[in-house]
């Protein structure tokens, strides 16, 4: 898959841009072992913000052409969750939290929209194996061993990028790239592949890919 195919936009609420400038820098230096300073000075940097700001009302504007573009979007967790009900049946409900609060009613109902979330356990994977209709969204799942996933989301995700990009790292307090870590660094890339993978497949020739947030920067990259 080429950027020719899918255009990326990075759509992390307050983090667009930020990130953009905070990954690559983070990325080099777990795989080498070094001290993540580059990403200390991107979260830091006043143009950084700026760009963030800029980026995010761009992509909303852009979301008015929904209704001519085909969209493909990315996330760890999607709009909807899932329950068992009395009888045993899977439930979906309306998921909360920002991503889906700000985003999901701006695509909600466009046959065009084809939302990628991961389902790793429990009612989320038997819904997504037994592909239980979501009203509302044309969902597609990303499965992965859960205990792979637990490294990934927990370890990495919001034991060390989400303190990098609220600048909560200091000479005090710095994430450790020790063996357990990068065992974890190795879900994580896993992770972000198989996102990858799941948009390869998913993005129509000249659609657009929004890819959410902070636990799937290395996408970009891999597509």
């Amino acid at each position: 898959m080429t950027f020719e195919r899918a255009s990326l936009g990075l759509f992390a609420a307050a983090l667009l841009g930020v990130f953009g400038a905070l990954g690559g820098a983070f990325v080099r230096a777990i795989d080498t072992g070094a001290t993540p300073t580059g990403a200390v000075h991107a979260i830091e940097s006043p143009r950084a913000s700026v760009g963030a700001q800029a980026g995010a009302a761009s992509v909303v504007s852009d979301l008015a052409h929904l209704a001519e573009d085909a969209l493909v979007i990315a996330s760890n967790r999607g709009p909807v969750n899932f329950a068992e009900g009395a009888s045993g049946a899977i439930e979906v409900r309306r998921a909360g939290g920002g991503l889906a609060t700000g985003l999901a009613p701006l695509v909600e109902n466009r046959s065009n929209v084809t939302w990628i979330a991961s389902a790793v356990d429990g009612v989320d994977l038997r819904a997504a194996r037994t592909r239980v209709p979501t009203p509302g969204f044309n969902m597609r799942y990303v499965t992965m061993d859960p205990a792979r996933y637990d490294l990934a989301y927990n370890h990495v995700a919001n034991e060390a990028l989400w303190f990098a990009a609220h600048g909560f790292w200091d000479g005090v307090r710095a994430p450790r790239f020790d063996a357990t870590f990068r065992d974890a660094w190795k879900a994580f890339r896993e992770l972000n592949r198989k996102f990858a993978g799941a948009i390869d497949r998913a993005a129509p020739e000249g659609g657009t890919v929004l890819v959410q947030d902070y636990h799937l920067p290395l996408v970009g990259d891999l597509l």
